[in-house]
């Protein structure tokens, strides 16, 4: 394999060992990034489909909101009280309690 002349000039500066350790730990956290996207994917899909089958449309705005929230266990709270509530505007008010007492929690 031919190595690149930055990964030679790094080398001579760091030594191999150095430098293939970082790359391991880099490759690892971009892993770990991964597979944590992963899952907010699923919750928030998981989410967005029962508020479709309950509701038939989402609404813009609150398909904003709920694509912006990262926290898997907001997106899994949520998905919970997808489930439960019987209108779409229930959901909102219970939506907006969780996102002011994760602000809350957060401050």
């Amino acid at each position: 394999m031919m190595e690149s002349p930055t990964y030679e000039i790094l080398k001579e500066l760091f030594g191999k060992d150095y430098l293939e350790k970082g790359l391991q730990q880099g490759l690892q956290k971009g892993l770990q990034q991964g597979i944590q996207q992963g899952i907010q994917q699923g919750y928030r899909k998981s989410l967005l489909d029962v508020l479709e089958f309950k509701f038939k449309t989402i609404p813009e705005k609150l398909l904003k909101t709920i694509n912006d929230i990262t926290d898997t266990d907001t997106l899994s709270k949520l998905h919970h009280y997808a489930m439960e509530c019987d209108s779409i505007t229930e959901f909102k008010e219970r939506m907006l309690g969780v996102l002011v007492e994760k602000l809350k929690t957060e401050n």
